[in-house]
């Protein structure tokens, strides 16, 4: 409970390696697991900002390491990567964006690999494509887990969600505190993000079923990757994380910011999904460019498909990355 550690690998071709390491000139942490270090590599990048998964990887993403060098990174600022004093200059979207290149350079050269996989959920899905965008020379295909679209438009959706549920399960507490903080942008975006974040978990746009808050404690519990007081990094990482990076975020739309990209690219989306809500993301796909693109959709699910319908989750990750590529301009809705 009080040492942070990750189990080891069995397999005599595994690795097991919680460490620390310099992106950018600043001390970040990787948790890397698989059970041969000649399969391809996985570069997860997670969500919120500042939702890390480091402490739940290792039981979320325990098949994936049979097929994969599985890759998780704790951002800056976020989670085992967070501390007191970081610069709210180096919490941009750009120099995210650079750290991801930085990372995906330093894993190529020590596992030998020519690309690797890249697969990002939600905010990470942001971080992502945008990295794909500006360095597909390191990747050999793009997943977009929940995939945001566009800022303030995904949260004017997911606002609207919120009402017309707590209309229809005649919530009136709900009712109440989405009417105080208005109609998006809120005025106080940080109390407005929290009540409404807070509303569509419990009214089903983050999962479908269960408490998402819930699932992440029982999980980092059940793992040794954090310790009792990491908890505490967690928690405010992810605040940090979100006060720093998130009103950049709003501004940003993919519609206008990427068109084209050259490598392809795969979505793994939420029916249910109104915290980057499917219907945006869909529209978003349609016109985007790629040699391949494929809208993968999770008909139990809403924001959380890596854990609401984990075993499809990494069967058809296994699928789509490890099958050979033919370039095809259009939409394979997978339902």
């Amino acid at each position: 409970m009080f040492k942070r550690r990750t189990k080891s690998n069995s397999n005599e071709k595994g690795i097991a390696e919680l460490f620390e390491i310099s992106l950018g000139s600043e001390k970040q942490w990787l948790l890397i697991r698989g059970e041969d270090v000649n399969n391809p590599i996985l570069l997860f990048l997670h969500g919120g900002p500042g939702t890390t998964n480091i402490g739940i990887a290792a039981t979320t993403q325990k098949e994936l390491e049979k097929d994969f060098i599985v890759v998780n990174w704790d951002q800056l600022g976020a989670g085992l990567s967070f501390r007191k004093g970081i610069s709210k200059d180096t919490m941009t979207l750009d120099k995210m964006v650079e750290y991801t290149k930085e990372l995906m350079a330093y894993l190529l050269e020590r596992f030998d690999h020519n690309k690797l996989y890249l697969v990002g959920h939600s905010w990470g899905s942001l971080l992502g494509i945008m990295t794909a965008k500006k360095y597909p020379q390191y990747i050999e295909k793009y997943v977009g887990v929940s995939q945001f679209a566009g800022g303030n438009e995904s949260e004017k959706y997911a606002y609207d969600y919120c009402i017309k549920m707590a209309k229809q399960t005649q919530n009136k507490k709900a009712l109440i505190q989405l009417k105080q903080i208005g109609v998006p942008p809120y005025k106080d975006w940080m109390q407005g993000l929290r009540i409404r974040s807070t509303w569509s978990s419990k009214l089903g746009g983050t999962v479908k079923t269960g408490n998402l808050q819930k699932i992440y404690i029982k999980n980092m519990l059940l793992n040794t990757e954090y310790h009792f007081m990491d908890l505490y990094k967690f928690l405010a990482g992810f605040t940090f994380s979100l006060s720093s990076l998130w009103p950049e975020v709003m501004k940003i739309n993919l519609y206008e910011h990427v068109s084209e990209l050259t490598v392809p690219a795969y979505f793994f989306l939420g029916k249910y999904d109104y915290t980057a809500p499917s219907i945006l993301a869909e529209k978003f796909i349609e016109n985007l460019k790629a040699p391949l693109k494929e809208i993968i959709w999770f008909n139990d699910s809403a924001h959380m498909c890596t854990i609401e319908e984990p075993v499809k989750f990494n069967t058809m990750l296994v699928e789509i990355l490890k099958k050979t590529s033919k370039k095809n301009p259009q939409v394979i809705a997978s339902r």
